[in-house]
């Protein structure tokens, strides 16, 4: 479905000649990654406004995305295992973040910090076999991402004061986050090898 409303997107505007045949492919990327974006995020809302979760699920991915953005991560083979990958996470990350502010909060907040701190430092950032990292660019990206895991602890030890249940879902999102860059660094060893 996304990729019939991908071509009909891109037919539009090359008839409209607001892009050229020649753009075509990178269009139909960019379009298709919009759309497959949209669609897992819409979802997402969906689940976190029936669910009454919205506060948690913004906390989570405040935590998760910008060190997925600026680090890197997992690449799943398709758009629907990354649909479905992506689901699973979100949905046990929320399931585990009630279940513990419940019980345990403290040490679950302090072990998702350090072991998303080892993650990061290990195996940031993570390239793609499609546009592999420059040395200077690894570096920058290295650096980014050390800075933004700083900031997120920080900010998530601040929030911590205001509401345990908020911190530690933040918290599970760096961890989530952090564990996508440490799969995405061994899959791409293993791609380097071949």
């Amino acid at each position: 479905m996304i990729l019939k409303w991908t071509d009909t997107i891109v037919d539009l505007l090359i008839n409209e000649n607001i892009i050229s045949e020649q753009e075509k492919d990178v269009y139909m990327y960019c379009v298709q990654t919009f759309l497959f974006q949209s669609i897992t995020y819409g979802i997402i809302l969906l689940l976190a406004n029936c669910l009454d979760v919205m506060a948690l699920t913004i906390a989570y991915y405040i935590g998760f995305l910008p060190i997925r953005y600026v680090a890197g991560g997992y690449h799943a083979s398709s758009h629907s295992r990354c649909l479905l990958l992506t689901l699973g996470v979100y949905i046990l990350s929320i399931i585990m973040c009630l279940l513990v502010t419940h019980t345990t909060p403290y040490p679950v907040l302090v072990s998702n910090l350090i072991i998303s701190s080892v993650l990061i430092i290990w195996a940031a950032p993570v390239d793609h076999k499609n546009r592999p990292f420059s040395p200077r660019e690894k570096e920058r990206f290295r650096r980014r991402s050390y800075i933004i895991t700083i900031v997120i602890i920080v900010l998530s030890l601040v929030i911590l004061t205001v509401s345990v249940k908020t911190s530690v879902v933040m918290s599970l999102g760096v961890l989530s986050a952090a564990c996508s860059l440490a799969a995405g660094s061994i899959q791409r060893r293993k791609e380097q090898l071949c």
